[in-house]
């Protein structure tokens, strides 16, 4: 993998370069972390149902700019997981819910009316 760089030094955008050949067995080992939440869109909370084959290193809702708004506390837990996120004090907007495990990550869109 490696960087290419456009004459512009930058300017229009750099580019990844990775081989597939070589990536994809490490692709093909990641999990896929099943998210779900009810409702969405809410105006109070969102009920989070998440199955992980792997123990959960992380489970933050962020905002739309990238800046973590909360941690839902699932380090450590594997499994059927659910998990109540009150959205009473955020402002209304779109929320991304990332969960990352020691196999893979996953991402919900969740929007807050």
């Amino acid at each position: 993998c490696h960087l290419l760089h456009h004459e512009d030094e930058g300017m229009m955008g750099s580019f990844l370069v990775l081989d597939t050949l070589a990536t994809s067995a490490h692709f093909a080992q990641l999990e896929q972390i099943d998210l779900q939440a009810y409702p969405n869109p809410t105006q109070h909370n969102w009920l989070i149902a998440l199955q992980s084959r792997s123990k959960i290193q992380s489970a933050i809702l962020v905002n739309a700019w990238g800046q973590a708004v909360a941690d839902l506390g699932l380090t450590g837990s594997s499994g059927s997981i659910s998990a109540i996120v009150p959205a009473d004090e955020l402002a209304q907007g779109i929320y991304f819910l990332r969960v990352q495990s020691a196999q893979g990550l996953g991402t919900l869109r969740l929007v807050k009316e």
